[in-house]
């Protein structure tokens, strides 16, 4: 008996050193869970999912200048602030983004359009897709500047938040930058217009005739341009998307986290436990041919002597 005793106390104290390696584990991938948890990646995604609103016209608006002048770089030096109708109001664009997600999608739906139409914005844009169950809503809605946060906020109110984000840019220095633009392809124009009245020959006029066309199609694009800052039609802009799920139960997310580490730890301690054993057997198995060797050797050497 007395000994099987030490042979006992190993084993039990191996046993211990086992189990102290599984909850230490588990107690790390557990940690883990928590501190890279599955809303941040859900989150990466959310630049793709905007990304279809890429080409929608931009919304801009304005605010009143403070007293120090925004400085901006005129295309041409002999350009002065004179000749070109400079604003006296900033301009900005302003762009929230919201990712909810519901179980009552139809509810929702309507209670989404709802609040914008009382607040009379308008939706520039509109993409529904799935089936049910897996039904998605994105919405590019136009508002005016002093109607955007109230519906900002009356949004958030509505399904489960996912990501949410405002982002405000200064774009005057854009605004007077394509009024130089325009200011200049004006002078352009009426020189070469000045051009027309003057004697040539058939190809300097058609010539001439090609260069008015071009600058022309120029103006016409710096227009567009402009009109996306006209001060009568100003908004800012939200960009929704409502996405149908099964309602997430926040307070058993504990155990779901444990479910998850225990499932994970379970796993990897076997196969780490298969790998001490393949390790220990491989090393067992390389003593005992190495001392099966020496005894080859030794027995030759012996052999050797006595003949």
């Amino acid at each position: 008996m007395k000994a099987k005793k030490p042979f006992k106390k190993r084993f039990i104290r191996l046993l211990i050193i086992f189990g102290i390696l599984f909850f230490v584990m588990l107690g790390l991938r557990l940690l883990y869970g928590y501190k890279y948890s599955e809303l941040r990646v859900q989150q990466s995604g959310d630049q793709e999912v905007f990304s279809s609103f890429g080409d929608v016209k931009k919304n801009y608006a304005s605010e009143k200048l403070e007293l120090k002048e925004m400085s901006v770089k005129m295309p041409s030096p002999s350009q002065t602030e004179s000749s070109i109708e400079m604003p006296n109001e900033a301009k900005y664009e302003k762009t929230a983004t919201l990712r909810s997600k519901t179980s009552q999608f139809e509810k929702d739906e309507t209670n989404t359009r709802s609040q914008i139409s009382r607040f009379k914005a308008v939706v520039q844009y509109e993409k529904k897709s799935g089936n049910k169950g897996n039904r998605e809503l994105r919405l590019l809605i136009g508002v005016t500047p002093d109607r955007f946060d109230s519906l900002y906020t009356a949004l958030q109110k509505i399904g489960q938040i996912k990501f949410n984000e405002v982002v405000k840019v200064d774009k005057t220095n854009d605004f007077r930058k394509l009024m130089a633009e325009k200011a200049s392809y004006e002078r352009i124009l009426n020189s070469l217009n000045e051009l027309k009245s003057k004697n040539g020959n058939i190809q300097e006029y058609i010539s001439l005739h090609d260069k008015i066309f071009e600058i022309e199609s120029q103006m016409q694009d710096i227009g567009v341009r402009l009109g996306d800052f006209n001060t009568e039609d100003q908004f800012c802009t939200i960009k929704l998307s409502l996405l149908e799920g099964i309602k997430e139960k926040t307070t058993n997310s504990f155990w779901i986290r444990l479910k998850v580490a225990f499932e994970w730890t379970a796993i990897y301690y076997l196969l780490l436990l298969l790998a001490f054993a393949a390790i220990s057997l491989t090393a067992f198995l390389i003593i005992v041919s190495s001392d099966k060797i020496v005894d080859m050797r030794e027995k030759m050497i012996a052999r050797h002597k006595q003949e």
